[in-house]
């Protein structure tokens, strides 16, 4: 799974039609007719599988006690790839935004 797009992809970007087979519920960012997003404050994506987005939701629970979703441990399996390439030794900041608790019949916590 791609992880990073180069700069002659983000340049493109308002033309890009992301397609991508994944478990977060609801999740459409590589979606270029969201009428909200505003294209030209992104400069980037970096894109994780579910694999990774499942094992940092656990480590969320296990390490922190934070009972999280897959879109939690999506944010947070990418900030750990950004703090081990480009952005390391730097602050990351990662949103938090779905609880575990619609997912108790999903794979994440079956």
């Amino acid at each position: 799974m791609p992880t990073h797009r180069s700069r002659a992809a983000r340049a493109s970007a308002s033309r890009l039609r992301y397609r991508c087979s994944h478990s977060l519920q609801g999740a459409g960012y590589g979606r270029t007719d969201l009428p909200l997003v505003r294209r030209e404050h992104i400069d980037d994506f970096l894109a994780v599988s579910d694999e990774q987005a499942t094992e940092a939701a656990h480590r969320l629970a296990r390490e922190e006690g934070i009972f999280a979703g897959f879109t939690a441990g999506a944010n947070v399996a990418a900030a750990f790839e950004l703090l081990r390439g480009r952005h390391k030794g730097q602050t990351v900041a990662v949103t938090i935004p779905d609880s575990g608790m619609k997912y108790f019949s999903t794979p994440l916590w079956a």
